[in-house]
């Protein structure tokens, strides 16, 4: 299997579906595993890949695509059990699911020289993300911006508020109605520096997001706010609490479609 992808990363980014489908046979990959269970689209472009096995649990439509099929469970079933199900009939099986990411001695070193510049004091700062992969799934940034008050207010505690490509305006806006007891994050290098500096959280309060899935990764204690079901996309452990605004879209409708 080849180490490295094509160039240019990510698939949407390689032009055309023929321009794809060519480069990505060029790599003659052994293996190609469809995570994506909802999506036709992932399921046809594994199997015109021309990877010799193809693994993938759905969706149902597709099933004569894969070499290696998994059970598609019907109901509720968190993504992290949906992803390592696609993984089982190629003999890899978990004794025990523990999110993990990499943070390097420079990440650490990066993030906290960006603690002591602030005068944050590491697992009694609270690190907040507004944002979110859509609007659609973010809580508004006004209530973050009244919690980040409150809790520098009433508690003392100093607010940290972290974002990603295109969401420093959201995150200064929070930062600015919250008052002096928010500080802003600094733009992160790379993934792995931002996973040291929520690591130093006590506690970090997002939404359901790719930041949601870091502070996991480092064991940091999550108020995870969704706007879909915490059975399939909530963070995963008992350390973690979430909250969901009322009607909530069901993931195996509605959004299944929308991948489709």
């Amino acid at each position: 299997i080849p180490l490295e992808p094509p160039r240019g990363g990510v698939y949407a980014r390689l032009g055309s579906q023929r321009s794809l489908i060519h480069r990505l046979r060029q790599c003659s990959f052994d293996l190609a595993i469809n995570l994506r269970w909802t999506s036709e689209r992932s399921a046809v472009i594994a199997w015109l890949s021309g990877a010799r096995l193809r693994a993938g649990s759905g969706p149902a439509s597709c099933a004569f695509l894969y070499t290696h099929r998994a059970p598609l469970h019907a109901g509720r079933r968190h993504e992290f059990h949906r992803h390592l199900d696609i993984l089982a009939p190629l003999g890899i099986v978990p004794g025990q699911i523990v999110p993990f990411i990499f943070c390097s001695t420079e990440d650490g070193e990066w993030a906290d020289g960006v603690f002591r510049a602030h005068g944050l004091q590491r697992g009694t700062t609270v690190g907040m993300h507004p944002g979110a992969s859509k609007p659609s799934k973010a809580w508004p940034a006004d209530r973050y911006a009244e919690l980040a008050r409150r809790l520098s207010v009433e508690t003392g505690i100093h607010v940290f508020v972290t974002w990603g490509p295109g969401e420093e305006l959201l995150a200064r806006e929070v930062v600015r109605h919250a008052g002096a007891g928010a500080i802003l994050a600094p733009p992160t290098p790379r993934v792995g520096a931002f996973a040291a500096l929520v690591r130093l959280c006590g506690l970090y309060v997002c939404n359901y997001s790719g930041p949601m899935n870091v502070a996991m990764a480092v064991e940091t204690p999550l108020v995870a706010l969704g706007s879909t079901s915490p059975e399939d996309w909530g963070p995963f452990g008992d350390m973690h609490r979430t909250i969901n605004k009322s009607g909530a879209r069901d993931s195996y409708t509605e959004e299944a479609q929308l991948a489709m």
